[in-house]
């Protein structure tokens, strides 16, 4: 997948450096829902670093129109990080916007990846 950052990235953490693993998810909202899939995602991935062990997070709009249209990678600690409660609190205590969005996403299980170092 060929990349351009987008406007959305956390400052990096100085531990970032440290980070032995990475999040990474695809997305393409249906082009109908493509501003508010850009204005949830300021809150979304906001809440994501709110974890412990999430250390930032990146989002980057495909260069070219043959896949995701968005990826959005979340530099952690270690894999581990979103087995926490923290993590599945955001889950499990989302708010009706976050729920609503996700609803609207076509997601697969390949959208999500989690990675080691």
């Amino acid at each position: 997948m060929e990349t351009q950052p987008t406007a959305t990235a956390s400052p990096t953490r100085p531990d970032v450096a440290t980070a032995q693993g990475l999040l990474i998810a695809f997305s393409s909202p249906p082009a109908a829902d493509e501003a508010a899939f850009n204005a949830w995602y300021q809150e979304h991935a906001a809440g994501r670093l709110t974890v412990p062990g999430v250390l930032n997070a990146r989002r980057y709009q495909a260069a070219r129109e043959d896949g995701p249209r968005y990826m959005a990678s979340y530099d952690l600690t270690t894999p581990q990080a979103l087995d926490g409660p923290e993590y599945r609190r955001l889950q499990t205590d989302a708010p009706p916007s976050e729920r609503e969005m996700m609803a609207r996403l076509p997601l697969t299980e390949g959208d999500r990846r989690r990675h080691a170092r």
